[in-house]
C-alpha cells in the first residue's frame, strides 16, 4: 500500500493540532512554562496550541484555544504550512501553525494551574528544548523576515 492510500483511508490513527505563535509589538513571541505534572510537556517551555476538535477547521481551533488559553481573539494572523509528525505508538499528527500579530483584548493567563506565560525573543525561541517549538519559531522566523516585519 503505499503512502497516498494510507493516508486516504486513515489506516494510522491521526491527531490535529494547531499551534499559535503571538507575536507582540516588541517583536517577542508568547512561550508557556509548563507547570503542571498532569498536562502534557510538564516542565518544558512551548509555544501554545491545542486539539482541533472533531468537525473544527484549524481556524477555528486557532479562535477557540485562543480565547480558552488567553482571553483574547485573533485579528491579525497568517496560517503557516502545515506539517506532520509522528508519536512512538505510530500515532501522526498533523500540525497548522500560525503566525498571530494582533489580538483584541490583552493577553491573560487563562489557565495558571497549568502554565505560565512570558514573552521571550525569537531567537531564544528558535533554541527551546523540543524540536516542535524550534521548527515552529524558525518557520515564523523566516515568515517574519520574507515579510520585512524583522531583520535576518
Amino acid at each position: 500500500m503505499s503512502w497516498a492510500e494510507i493516508q486516504k483511508e486513515r489506516l494510522v490513527p491521526w491527531f490535529y493540532a494547531a499551534i499559535f505563535a503571538v507575536i507582540n509589538s516588541d517583536g517577542k513571541i508568547l512561550v508557556e512554562d509548563r507547570v503542571s505534572p498532569e498536562s502534557g510537556h510538564f516542565g518544558y517551555t512551548i509555544i501554545p496550541g491545542g486539539a482541533i476538535e472533531e468537525g473544527e477547521t484549524p481556524r477555528q481551533a486557532l479562535e477557540r484555544e485562543m480565547d480558552e488559553e488567553l482571553g483574547v481573539k485573533p485579528t491579525q494572523f497568517t496560517k503557516l504550512p502545515v506539517f506532520l509528525d509522528m508519536t512512538l505508538s505510530n500515532r501522526f499528527v498533523e500540525y497548522s501553525p500560525y503566525v498571530v500579530l494582533a489580538v483584541n483584548g490583552e493577553v491573560a493567563n487563562k489557565e495558571p494551574g497549568k502554565s505560565r506565560h512570558r514573552w521571550i525573543d525569537l531567537e531564544e525561541a528558535c533554541n527551546l528544548p523540543l524540536a516542535l517549538d524550534q521548527l515552529v519559531a524558525v518557520r515564523v522566523k523566516e515568515y517574519l523576515v520574507q515579510e520585512g516585519l524583522i531583520q535576518g
